[in-house]
C-alpha cells in the first residue's frame, strides 16, 4: 500500500457517527434518471474464411464475432465472456467500477479506461487500457491471461480438439508504438488469423504501476476524492496469496506551525490554549491473507504519537469541559484502523468487519456520506474513521450490481445496535453503460425516517491523452435535524438557539475534473484540474452565522460551556456554516523534475465571500515508496464571516511518510 501523507486540519476534530436507523420493510431506492448513452457503435469488419475460428480460453470457446481489436494489434474480450470459463470467478467489485477475476491462487483487479491493473497486490501498466463500448467492458487479453495463468489457443470449428499450449499465453501481436487513450474507433471487430500460433508465454514480470495511474485528488492531495468514481476500501490493496501473509508498514510524520487570533471572539485571550507547534506521528501495521481459495483477511492497526498538538485532546475530542478537563495536548494510542473478512463467491461478495469505504464520486465535499464516521477532507484519507458495518454484493452482470449494508455503529452516541432489527440498512444499486455510471440508494432507519441519494458519473476521453469526467450526486433527508440556528429576540434583546424548521432537508453537488498528459513538453507531464459546487439547505446561511458570533459574544461568562455544545469546528460541522460552498483544485504532475506535483486548492464560502486557500508541493522517491511535501493553510475574509472569524491566521506543515 502506498502511503501518502498530506494535508492539515484547521480545527479540532470531533467525530460525527451517523444516527441511529433502521426503517420499515419498503425499499425505496432515490431518484430515476435517464442516462445518456455515450458509446460509439464500433465498426465491424466481415469475417472471411479460414480455419481458424476465435480463441478458446481453458477450453472456453470465443468466436471472432465477439473479439474486438486495436489498431495496435492487441486483441479484447468482452468481460461477460469470461464468466463460463472453467475454474474462473468473475466479479464486479463494490463500488461497480472494479472488476475482479480470480483463478487458482491469482486474482486481478482492473478497472475502465485505466492504464494499468493489479495482480496479487502488485500494480502492472497496460499498453492499452480496458474499455466500456456498447455497454459491455473489454479487456485486453494478453496481458491478463498471462497474469493468470489461463490457456489461451485458437480453435478450430471442426477440429477434434483444441490445442492447449502449456502455461499462460501471450498473442502475438505487433509491437505497441504509443500508449495514449484508445478511441472507440481503434477497435475492430479482427479477421481471423490464418492459422496464426499462439506462443507460450514466459515468466512474466511484472512492473510499478506508472505515475498516470495515482489518484491526482485523492490521499497524494490530502484529500477524500477519487480521480475516477469509487473504487473500494481505502485500506484494500487487493491480492492475496493462498498460503502467505503480506505484511507491510506505513510510516507518516509531520511538523507543523500556526500563527493565531487572540482579539476574534472564538479564542478571546487564547482561552482554547493554541499551541504555534504540532509534532504528529502515525503508523500503520498492515497485514493480509488469504484463507482457502474465496476468503481472505485484513488487518490494519494504528499507531499515534503527538508529543505536542497544536489544540488540546479535550478541544479535539468535541468535550463540553473544553477549558476544565484534559489541558495536555500529548497523546498516545495503539487502535484497531481496519478489520475485515471478505468472502468471495461465483454470484455474491460478503464483507464483514470495520473499514472505511469510498462514498460517491466527489472531490471534496462527502454530502453524500450516509455510512462512514465523518471525514475530514483537508487531512490525509488514510486518518478517516471507517465504520463496522456488513456489505453484500451482488454483481448480477459485468455493469449491474445490488449492494446491501448493515452499519452496526449508527449513532453520534457511539453505542452499539441493540439488536439485528434496529441496525441501519442501506440497499444500493449500481448501473454503468458506456462512460456512465450511476448508483442510487436509500438509508433505511428507525427512528428519522428514510434517506434517498444517487450519484451520477461520466467520463469522456478528450483527444488522445485527455480525460474528462464530470458528475453530480443528491441526497434528500427527513424531516429532522439536530441542528440549531440562532435569532434574535427582541423582546428580550438576546441572541437564542432554535431548532431548524423546514418542510425537507437535501442537499447535491455537482463537479468536474479533468486530466491531460503532455507528451512534447519535457518540463511537465500531467495537470489536472477539478472544480465542484456544493449546495445543501441543512447548512446555516450568513446570517445564522453571524447570528452565531453574537451569541458567543453575549455569553462570555459561559463560553466554554455554550461552545462545546455548539462547535462548530467538530467533524460534522466543518464547512456547514455557508448552504454554498466552491471548491476548485489545479495540480501540476512531475514539473520541472520527475515525481515532483504541485498545486493549489481553494474553498470558497458563497455566501460570504470568505475563503481558504491550500498551496501544496510533494515529491515522491525511493520507487515511490517515500513522499515528502510541504502544504499551508490560509484564512481570509472580515471578521463576521466564516473563514475570517476562525482565530488562525495561517498552518504551515512539512509532512514525510514512506511504506515498506
Amino acid at each position: 500500500m502506498r502511503s501518502v501523507g498530506a494535508g492539515c486540519v484547521f480545527m479540532g476534530a470531533g467525530r460525527r457517527i451517523t444516527r441511529s436507523c433502521i426503517g420499515g420493510p419498503v425499499f425505496v431506492i432515490g431518484v430515476l434518471l435517464v442516462l445518456l448513452s455515450v458509446s460509439v457503435p464500433v465498426r465491424s469488419a466481415l469475417l472471411d474464411d479460414s480455419a481458424v475460428s476465435g480463441l478458446a480460453i481453458q477450453g472456453k470457446k470465443i468466436p471472432w464475432s465477439k473479439l474486438l481489436q486495436h489498431k495496435s494489434g492487441d486483441l479484447f474480450v468482452p468481460f461477460s465472456s469470461l464468466a463460463d470459463v472453467s475454474g474462473l470467478i468473475v466479479l464486479q467489485d463494490y463500488q461497480g467500477r472494479v472488476y475482479r477475476l480470480k483463478y487458482k491462487k491469482h486474482v486481478v483487479l482492473l478497472s475502465p479506461n485505466v492504464f494499468a491493473f493489479n495482480v496479487d497486490g502488485t500494480g502492472v501498466s497496460l499498453s492499452n487500457a480496458p474499455r466500456i463500448i456498447e455497454e459491455e467492458l473489454y479487456i485486453p487479453i494478453k496481458p491478463i491471461a498471462r497474469a493468470l495463468g489461463l490457456k489461451v489457443s485458437p480453435y478450430q470449428e471442426l477440429a477434434a480438439q483444441v490445442e492447449d499450449f502449456p502455461g499462460s499465453a501471450v498473442l502475438d501481436t505487433p509491437p505497441i508504438g504509443k500508449t495514449g487513450s484508445a478511441t472507440t474507433d481503434e477497435l475492430i471487430t479482427p479477421k481471423p488469423s490464418q492459422g496464426k500460433e499462439v506462443e507460450p508465454a514466459e515468466t512474466p514480470v511484472f512492473e510499478e504501476m506508472p505515475a498516470v495511474a495515482d489518484d491526482p485528488f485523492g490521499a497524494a492531495s490530502g484529500f477524500g476524492g477519487d480521480d475516477d468514481d469509487e473504487y473500494d476500501s481505502v485500506d484494500d490493496d487487493f491480492g492475496f496469496e493462498d498460503e502467505e501473509a503480506l505484511v507491510r508498514v506505513s510510516l507518516y510524520s509531520e511538523m507543523g506551525s500556526q500563527d493565531y487570533d487572540t482579539e476574534e471572539v472564538l479564542n478571546r485571550n487564547n482561552r482554547m490554549m493554541f499551541n504555534r507547534f504540532r509534532f504528529y506521528n502515525r503508523g500503520f501495521l498492515t497485514i493480509k491473507s488469504s484463507f482457502g481459495e474465496t476468503a481472505s483477511g485484513f488487518l490494519q492497526l494504528e499507531g499515534l504519537y503527538i508529543p505536542v498538538d497544536f489544540y488540546l485532546n479535550s478541544f479535539k475530542n468535541g468535550s463540553t469541559g473544553l477549558l476544565s478537563q484534559d489541558i495536555s495536548t500529548r497523546e498516545s494510542e495503539v487502535s484497531i484502523k481496519a478489520l475485515y473478512i471478505d468472502q468471495v463467491t461465483r454470484y455474491f461478495t460478503l464483507r464483514l468487519g470495520k473499514q472505511f469505504l469510498k462514498w460517491g464520486s466527489s472531490t471534496f465535499f462527502t454530502p453524500l456520506d450516509v455510512i462512514n464516521y465523518e471525514q475530514d477532507p483537508l487531512r490525509p484519507i488514510e486518518e478517516a474513521e471507517g465504520n463496522p458495518f456488513i456489505h453484500l454484493t451482488f454483481p448480477f452482470a459485468a455493469n449491474f450490481s445490488v449492494e446491501l449494508l448493515g452499519i452496526v455503529l449508527p449513532d453520534d452516541t457511539n453505542e452499539k445496535t441493540e439488536s439485528v432489527g434496529r441496525m441501519p440498512i442501506v440497499p444500493k444499486i449500481s448501473l454503468s453503460m458506456g462512460n456512465v455510471s450511476l448508483f442510487a440508494f436509500s438509508k433505511l432507519q428507525q427512528d428519522n425516517g428514510p434517506i434517498h441519494g444517487f450519484d451520477l458519473n461520466c467520463v469522456f476521453p478528450v483527444g488522445e491523452y485527455s480525460d474528462l469526467t464530470l458528475y453530480t450526486q443528491a441526497l434528500l433527508k427527513p424531516q429532522t435535524t439536530d441542528r440549531v440556528r440562532f435569532v434574535y429576540d427582541s423582546g428580550a434583546d438576546v441572541y437564542k438557539p432554535m431548532p431548524m424548521d423546514a418542510s425537507s432537508y437535501r442537499s447535491w453537488l455537482g463537479g468536474l475534473r479533468f486530466q491531460h498528459t503532455f507528451t512534447e513538453l519535457d518540463w511537465l507531464e500531467g495537470l489536472n484540474f477539478a472544480v465542484e459546487y456544493y449546495y445543501d439547505n441543512e447548512n446555516w446561511e450568513k446570517e445564522d452565522y453571524q447570528n452565531y458570533l453574537k451569541y458567543l459574544e453575549q455569553e462570555e461568562t459561559r463560553f466554554a460551556e455554550v461552545f462545546g455544545t455548539y462547535n462548530i469546528f467538530a467533524n460534522e460541522n466543518q464547512f456547514r456554516n455557508s448552504t454554498r460552498y466552491l471548491f476548485g483544485n489545479l495540480t501540476f504532475q512531475s514539473i520541472f523534475k520527475e515525481d515532483f506535483r504541485a498545486g493549489m486548492s481553494l474553498v470558497l464560502n458563497v455566501d460570504d465571500s470568505s475563503y481558504l486557500m491550500i498551496p501544496d508541493i510533494s515529491y515522491s522517491f525511493s520507487n515511490n515508496n517515500a513522499t515528502t511535501g510541504l502544504k499551508a493553510n490560509i484564512f481570509r475574509g472580515d471578521d463576521d464571516n466564516e473563514f475570517g472569524s476562525l482565530p488562525l491566521e495561517h498552518q504551515v506543515f512539512y509532512y514525510l511518510s514512506y511504506t515498506y
